[in-house]
């Protein structure tokens, strides 16, 4: 097979997988793709006949279609990644999870199962597809699984985009995609997933509902569940916000257990100890801002590494005169991997450009900082 892929996003982002399901393509991301974007190296990849990517000889089975992920991952250099697929993307994404641990450090299965009856069901679908030469002839029956009439009324674009997506499939591959999900059985075969995963349901949705959903909390294990209200089979369409900060959140954490994490790494633990101990109702909230904005929101952002923001930070602080949180910062800088003399090297810069007698001020400061944290043995 030849798997067709796109990147997007952070390039020193983590890598996030998507997979698509069965009859669309990576379009159907497009609701998620801006704020994924900004946090995540994304790998699009198609299915065999979708969205562009060719058809082999069948016939199609889930474990090919895994394998054939592994070795694009392979190609492209890729390690361990994030992977969220929906429907058969789920399908393939906990196969790969299953069979190459190492290779899923976090996973997403939305509107997905390990085993959907019947066989034969899916060989008549794949039948009427390659009898009449083209999916369309399915449209109206996966519009009506795929959405709720209400959704469908409230926003008909959403309706004629994936129609177009579905009207895009090439109906041997989609064919072949459907034997393979008929011929599927992975009951019993998830145990070695050591993925952090999360299992996401649509509501409304009548192919893989949630009581179906649900047995993947008791087959995966430590996975934790998810049902989106007024939400069919493409739940991602249905609830593009909430679907997008679902994922986000599960890979990465909240902005406040992101913030907790990067401000203990960066600040030391007895600055953070001291900090939260002096929490009350009248600063409650700032220090909350604070490491929900600044720490789990602008430092964890991938387009910078951490190194670079200590530097752009002193440099800052030196300029402006905050000489307490130059201090501090001058010892995070040396926790992110900076030497004393790149800390002069940033500091002799700022002199140009915000004045010598800042940077005087700074270089002061600096080194009092740096003579205590080589003190204390950090």
């Amino acid at each position: 097979m030849t798997l067709a892929y796109s990147y997007s996003g952070q390039r020193l982002g983590e890598t996030l997988v998507l997979l698509n399901s069965l009859g669309t393509s990576s379009e159907m991301w497009s609701l998620q793709m801006d704020r994924w974007s900004r946090r995540f190296r994304i790998l699009s990849v198609e299915h065999p006949g979708h969205g562009g990517s060719g058809r082999a000889e069948g016939p199609y089975t889930i474990d090919g279609l895994g394998g054939e992920l592994v070795s694009l991952l392979d190609q492209l250099g890729e390690g361990s990644v994030n992977i969220c697929g929906l429907s058969l993307g789920g399908m393939v994404g906990m196969w790969v999870a299953s069979r190459f641990p190492d290779r899923v450090k976090g996973l997403v299965v939305a509107c997905s199962s390990v085993y959907l009856p019947t066989e034969e069901s899916w060989r008549e679908r794949a039948e009427v597809v390659r009898a009449h030469g083209s999916v369309d002839v399915l449209a109206d029956a996966l519009l009506a699984r795929w959405f709720t009439p209400v959704q469908l009324e409230a926003d008909p674009a959403v309706g004629r985009r994936v129609l177009a997506m579905i009207s895009m499939a090439d109906p041997e591959g989609y064919a072949g995609c459907c034997e393979a999900i008929g011929a599927m059985d992975m009951r019993g075969t998830l145990t070695g997933i050591t993925a952090r995963t999360l299992v996401i349901a649509g509501a409304e949705d009548p192919v893989t509902p949630p009581s179906m959903m649900v047995e993947l909390l008791s087959e995966i294990p430590g996975s934790s569940f998810l049902v989106l209200p007024h939400a069919a089979h493409l739940a991602n369409l249905a609830q593009p916000t909430a679907f997008a900060l679902a994922v986000e959140n599960h890979l990465l954490g909240t902005e406040a257990e992101r913030g907790n994490e990067l401000r203990r790494t960066v600040l030391g633990d007895p600055h953070v100890d001291r900090s939260d101990r002096s929490r009350d109702r009248f600063n409650s909230s700032f220090i909350d801002f604070i490491t929900e904005n600044a720490w789990g929101d602008v430092w964890t952002r991938p387009g910078l590494d951490r190194r670079s923001r200590s530097m752009v930070t002193i440099a800052l602080l030196a300029g402006l005169g905050h000489h307490q949180e130059l201090k501090l910062h001058v010892k995070g800088a040396l926790r992110n991997g900076l030497t004393s003399d790149e800390i002069a090297e940033v500091l002799l810069h700022s002199a140009i450009y915000a004045g010598v007698p800042a940077s005087n001020t700074a270089f002061a400061i600096a080194r009092e900082a740096i003579a205590e944290y080589e003190l204390s043995g950090e």
